[in-house]
């Protein structure tokens, strides 16, 4: 498997905050976070979607750092681009950085992944990681996304370094981390990991840029030539 180094980008805070709110003010009903046991065959009897689960793990220096959920907790959250439709959202990660998603089917770009630090303020950085959701009714396992960042300070406390992103198989721990709120999962899940891809665009705004990750991802998923 793919690592990659990459650089965390220092967003404008000024711009940040009004536009993230926007976006889950938009997009916030478009993904849904499971939070109960029974929203498992709740998702599935949808006739649409298939459920999602696995983990983000946030290192600094090679060292686990907590993820959390309240205002001024170390945070992340994903966002996700349907490649089919261009559909976006704005998806949640919960504590440790576990997540539970209902998707329709489809191949999905995670194009931004936003950190907010409570020291410095928010951040983002691309992953360049994609999966794909094969069929509807299902349960598909995805994996861990790691990014470990080499992180430095400067003297007013802003944020600077490298990230290296690696995707990990590791349902035994995941699985057991999301049965912790979730109750046990059914015994039909599949394993659809998530990828990482060096060759996938930082952005997906342009043209130009999309049909590259569509290329990329037609290689990946479906053995087709770039």
């Amino acid at each position: 498997m793919r690592t990659s180094r990459m650089k965390l980008t220092r967003t404008v805070r000024g711009l940040v905050m009004p536009c993230l709110a926007i976006v889950v003010t938009a997009c916030g009903t478009q993904t849904q976070d499971i939070k109960a046991h029974r929203d498992w065959k709740q998702a599935l009897s949808s006739g649409t979607t298939s459920v999602v689960f696995g983990r983000i793990q946030w290192l600094e220096h090679g060292e686990p750092r907590q993820i959390g959920t309240g205002l001024f907790d170390f945070s992340v959250s994903p966002n996700l681009l349907r490649i089919e439709d261009k559909w976006k959202t704005h998806a949640e990660a919960d504590r440790n950085g576990t997540f539970v998603w209902a998707l329709e089917p489809g191949i999905y770009v995670i194009n931004r992944i936003n950190y907010r630090d409570p020291w410095s303020g928010n951040y983002f950085m691309v992953p360049k990681v994609a999966f794909r959701v094969p069929d509807k009714g299902q349960i598909y396992y995805v994996g861990t996304l790691s990014a470990d960042f080499a992180s430095k300070r400067d003297l007013i406390g802003g944020l600077s370094g490298q990230v290296t992103v690696a995707i990990k198989d590791q349902l035994q721990e995941d699985e057991q981390a999301i049965s912790k709120p979730l109750g046990a999962l059914p015994k039909n899940v599949q394993k659809s990991l998530m990828v990482h891809d060096e060759d996938l665009p930082g952005t997906l705004d342009t043209t130009k840029e999309f049909n590259m990750a569509v290329r990329v991802l037609n290689a990946i998923f479906f053995g087709l030539s770039h």
